[in-house]
């Protein structure tokens, strides 16, 4: 829904470029907003900044620099190090939409050259990064630094807050004409995923199992064994923490919990908590190339091998194989839960002596 309301803001606009996942789009106006840093004073987290917001205090950002290729890393000629992981389709799409909406008119304005060997230029130019700096798209100089700093990862895009790619940027950068409908969207999708979340929590047994499961799988939760006040507890600080944590929920919770228990992603997260607790179980064991039961591989990892058992027909044989072996684990845990229940029922059958204790007496 908030993909949607994005959309619309920019129906009249032109897409300029592409640069960490952000859009830059032509008539806009993109800001310079505060940074999350979980090592700052307590003050700075909870405005979610990271450096002092006063006129002055600026970082200075320049070009990335490719050590490889011993040149700068524009994003202007095909061998740019930015578009690793490319086809070389989208690699040609996008240079050359940087270079006629935003090298070319820029070395039209300031009589310069931008190749990429153009040390001279490079090494000197500076953009100046602040709180609350404006970048106005139709200005060719704003665009240009804009483009640059979210380049070379010195501003991190709103909504990559957190990602350690911008481990070193201080500020994030969001488009202002449509940051307010993208809050306001966020705030709605963040009310019905807690209204969703305590109705299935307080429901059925069946609906509390599965947001268990799901919240055991995006790591929120570290058991399943939690009782549900300290569930809810967790769960509502995770979903204050950051803004994109109400995205991904969001997103994980229409791909996998069902009314259908035997939908894909409901098979999914469930695999996934039996896996997690037939490892600490010692029932599946873990090398360096994977899980393991008695001896078959079932996956890099609990999240590779519960989506191969979801989803793969031709594991069938083992999926019947990962069935047994838990549930001879929960009998097995089952067991040893009633050894010790009946011998805490001996002990306080046994009692004291009371006549022996009543002769020591007289």
């Amino acid at each position: 829904m908030g993909k949607k309301i994005f959309e619309e803001s920019h129906e009249s606009k032109k897409l300029l470029a592409t640069v960490g996942g952000m859009k830059i789009y032509s008539d806009s106006i993109y800001v310079i907003t505060g940074k999350m840093d979980e090592e700052a004073p307590s003050g700075y987290q909870e405005r979610g900044i990271s450096k002092t917001p006063f006129p002055g205090n600026k970082t200075v950002s320049c070009c990335g620099w490719d050590k490889d290729l011993r040149v700068y890393d524009t994003g202007f000629f095909i061998n740019s190090a930015c578009y690793k992981g490319y086809s070389l389709e989208d690699k040609k799409n996008e240079m050359d939409m940087r270079i006629k909406n935003i090298r070319y008119p820029f070395e039209e304005t300031v009589n310069e050259d931008l190749d990429q060997k153009n040390f001279d230029f490079w090494d000197s130019y500076r953009i100046d990064l602040y709180d609350g700096r404006l970048f106005y798209t139709n200005d060719v100089r704003d665009l240009f630094e804009l483009y640059i700093a979210i380049l070379s990862k010195s501003l991190t895009p709103k909504e990559e807050d957190g990602n350690p790619m911008y481990v070193e940027s201080y500020y994030c950068v969001e488009d202002k004409t449509t940051a307010v409908d993208i809050r306001k969207q966020r705030q709605i999708d963040k009310a019905d995923i807690l209204y969703e979340f305590m109705n299935k929590l307080k429901g059925s047994e069946a609906e509390r199992k599965s947001i268990y499961d799901l919240l055991l799988y995006l790591d929120i939760i570290y058991s399943v064994e939690l009782d549900q006040s300290m569930v809810q507890y967790i769960f509502t600080n995770w979903i204050d923490a950051k803004n994109t944590n109400v995205d991904m929920y969001k997103e994980a919770s229409s791909r996998f919990l069902s009314d259908d228990e035997s939908s894909e992603g409901m098979q999914v997260i469930k695999f996934h908590r039996m896996i997690r607790e037939m490892i600490e179980g010692l029932a599946v064991t873990v090398n360096t190339d994977g899980l393991y039961l008695n001896g078959e591989l079932l996956g890099a990892d609990a999240i590779s091998a519960s989506m191969a058992l979801a989803s793969n027909k031709s594991m069938l044989e083992t999926k019947s194989r990962v069935l047994e072996a838990y549930n001879a684990l929960k009998n097995k845990h089952k067991k040893i839960e009633g050894d010790k229940s009946d011998k805490k029922k001996k002990e306080d059958e046994k009692g004291f002596d009371i006549d022996q204790y009543a002769d020591k007496k007289e």
